[in-house]
């Protein structure tokens, strides 16, 4: 999966319980292959957009809807579109009574009544009215309901779409591990949060990845502690705390561990 730019798309910055982008556009040729675990439904505005979604090919125009299924790997190219794009998290559409990775929606849907329950959620979503954020959420509920009950089928979960599964997994707990290392927190809490056993987190994250858990957290909080230590004047104590590690001598040896030198060695040569 070279040049997979993995998208952890961020709902708490939103007031709204999926991502919506509107009236975005193009003018690049292209763009790397991205990845995410949220299915992405976009509605084509003006010109043609041509998007690959795993080894097909799916070509729309204005008008039509392009939905890329949960865990999909996608690369866009064409110039001179623009399009709306809707991002609903898991947990909306679980809410709604919808599992995403349990169910294939059809990727490419010309529908006219579709389109127009999409528009819906871009009208009341760029109304500047007092019940905005309640309108915009039940217009996106009609439509994901409506989307699924019209375009959804049973999804085939062959080798590969376990593999992508485990993958999609790793994916979120190393996400959680960069949002959150500098916080102490115990791997039954990230399988908790996933909603799955933290013995299946931890053999996916061990299969596709080829490190466990704590290796990774490590790793990611060593290249913090690196670039404090680069950066900045605090002492190597409150940097250690900073990253998340409890006392200075198992920081010093898992920083060593991992970088090959010590936290010494990079504020010496920051002298």
């Amino acid at each position: 999966m070279n040049d997979v730019q993995i998208e952890a798309v961020n709902f708490q910055k939103e007031p709204f319980p999926f991502v919506l982008h509107t009236n975005m556009k193009s003018s690049i040729d292209g763009f790397y292959t991205n990845w995410h675990l949220e299915i992405e439904v976009l509605l084509t505005l003006d010109g043609s957009e041509t998007v690959s979604i795993d080894d097909a090919v799916y070509t729309t125009q204005p008008g039509d809807i392009l939905v890329i299924n949960s865990g999909k790997t996608h690369t866009g190219s064409n110039t001179n579109w623009r399009h709306h794009c809707l991002i609903p998290s898991m947990e909306f559409l679980n809410s709604l009574g919808i599992h995403a990775t349990a169910l294939t929606l059809q990727p490419h849907i010309r529908s006219e009544e579709m389109t127009r329950f999409y528009l819906d959620i871009v009208r009341q979503y760029e109304n500047d009215n007092p019940y905005r954020q309640a309108l915009t959420r039940v217009a996106a509920e009609r439509f994901l309901l409506e989307l699924y009950k019209r375009h959804s089928s049973p999804a085939l979960f062959t080798e590969q779409t376990r593999k992508s599964g485990d993958f999609a997994v790793s994916v979120r707990v190393i996400n959680f591990l960069r949002e959150h290392f500098a916080e102490d927190f115990a791997i039954d809490e990230i399988s908790n949060r996933i909603g799955i056993t933290a013995a299946y987190m931890c053999r996916c994250v061990k299969q596709t990845t080829g490190m466990t858990i704590v290796e990774h957290l490590n790793l990611i909080r060593c290249r913090a502690a690196y670039h404090y230590l680069a950066n900045s004047d605090k002492k190597i104590h409150e940097i250690a705390a900073l990253c998340g590690f409890n006392g200075n001598s198992y920081f010093a040896k898992t920083f060593q561990r991992i970088m090959g030198f010590s936290p010494s060695d990079v504020r010496r040569k920051k002298k």
